[in-house]
């Protein structure tokens, strides 16, 4: 089925209700497609469609073993084909929440998503020693971790930069980076990864539910993935002062689940690297956005990103603060 014949008629036997208006909502970087559904007597849902029915089993899939795992997921009613029916949790984003919120206004909000985080994590640790789900099988290995640095190497170093790498400087960062997913691989299966967790994916529901979405890719990685993709997320760049804070925190709720988090000096460590690996990710999909599918949406992130990433890059990694720095 096509956006054109996605009619309020051609959906009104999936929903039980009439509808009576239809309205395309705003997507990120996926090929998934959202609308509104106004109905006549029963309020609204949002209509997911896909590009193959299949996608749909993942997802319900999916959301029934994250929710069993204790995360706050939508509700999902009913599917047909390459269409999903589910409710509809508004506009508001943690993005649009925090915006000009003070540094311990921000800290009240992200410490009980942290605390819930690390109650997912810790179920989520156990229940994949099953390994019964894809999900648990699938892991930020060193292939997965290659793949993304190389794919940040192409669409943002070479494609948004505009750098022409030497075959040095190219070798250079296929050596550090391969050292890094080296280390971040040492032990992918920890627990379950969202694998985008950003505010951009956390909702606030009118009644102030807080709702996870965009986890159907969810695979096993080190704890603190999510973790770096919270508060290094550059769609809400805070402060700095306020990511070590966190940081630490996590360390200790994790501890206090009995997760195998070793001290704090060696989780901060790992996590320095996940912060780097994940905003050099973030670049890539940014540098592809921007430059291949030209969707500006994205630029405004590009700065608080590098940013991020220069604040924990030492000089092991000054191959790629030089490459990715704006020229003065």
């Amino acid at each position: 089925m096509s956006d054109r014949d996605l009619t309020p008629d051609a959906i009104a036997h999936l929903v039980g209700d009439d509808v009576e208006t239809l309205t395309p909502l705003a997507g990120d970087a996926s090929t998934r497609r959202y609308w509104r559904a106004r109905l006549k007597e029963c309020g609204s849902v949002v209509v997911m469609r896909t590009q193959e029915g299949k996608e749909i089993r993942s997802f319900v899939a999916i959301t029934a073993l994250m929710e069993e795992m204790g995360a706050p997921v939508p509700k999902f009613y009913s599917s047909e084909g390459n269409l999903l029916l589910l409710e509809d949790l508004g506009d508001g984003l943690l993005q649009s929440e925090i915006a000009g919120a003070t540094e311990e206004a921000l800290y009240d909000r992200y410490r009980p998503l942290l605390n819930t985080l690390a109650d997912f994590q810790a179920t989520a640790a156990l229940r994949a020693k099953r390994g019964d789900r894809d999900c648990f099988v699938l892991a930020f290995d060193v292939e997965k971790l290659t793949f993304e640095t190389d794919f940040t190497r192409t669409h943002f170093v070479e494609g948004f930069m505009g750098r022409s790498l030497s075959d040095a400087e190219r070798g250079a960062l296929d050596t550090l980076w391969a050292a890094v997913a080296g280390e971040l691989a040492a032990d992918p299966f920890e627990t379950l990864c969202h694998r985008d967790f950003h505010a951009r994916n956390i909702m606030v529901a009118p009644n102030g539910r807080v709702v996870w979405i965009d986890y159907q890719d969810a695979r096993m990685g080190r704890f603190t993935y999510d973790l770096a993709s919270l508060l290094e997320d550059p769609y809400a760049a805070l402060p700095f002062g306020l990511r070590d804070r966190l940081t630490v925190d996590h360390w200790r709720l994790l501890r206090d689940r009995g997760m195998p988090v070793g001290d704090e000096e060696s989780f901060r460590r790992i996590y320095r690297l996940s912060a780097l690996q994940r905003l050099y990710k973030a670049l890539g999909t940014y540098g592809y956005q921007i430059g291949v599918k030209g969707n500006e949406t994205f630029r405004p992130s590009v700065a608080p990103a590098v940013a991020g990433f220069l604040r924990h890059a030492d000089e092991r990694f000054c191959v790629v603060a030089d490459l990715i720095a704006p020229s003065s």
